[in-house]
C-alpha cells in the first residue's frame, strides 16, 4: 500500500529506500539477541533514519504536513 502511494513502480529514489528498508529489515541482518548495546543503538538509528527519509518523501508526495 505504501509502495504504491509513493510510486514505488515508478521512481528510483523511491524503489531504493524500500530495498533499503528490505535489506536492513531482513532477520539476517538483525541485531543478534545476544549482540552488544552499540550493535543495537546503531541499528535502531539506522531504522530511524530510513523512516525520516520515508516520511520526507511521503510529505512532498501527499502535500500534507509541513514539508
Amino acid at each position: 500500500m505504501l509502495a504504491e502511494e509513493l510510486g514505488a513502480d515508478k521512481d528510483e529514489t523511491v524503489r531504493r529506500l524500500f530495498h533499503e528498508a528490505y535489506r536492513l529489515l531482513d532477520l539476517k541482518t538483525r541485531p543478534a539477541p545476544d549482540a552488544t548495546t552499540f550493535a543495537a543503538y546503531m541499528f535502531m538509528g539506522e531504522v530511524a533514519s530510513l523512516t525520516r527519509r520515508f516520511l520526507w518523501v511521503y510529505t512532498q508526495r501527499s502535500r500534507t504536513g509541513v514539508a
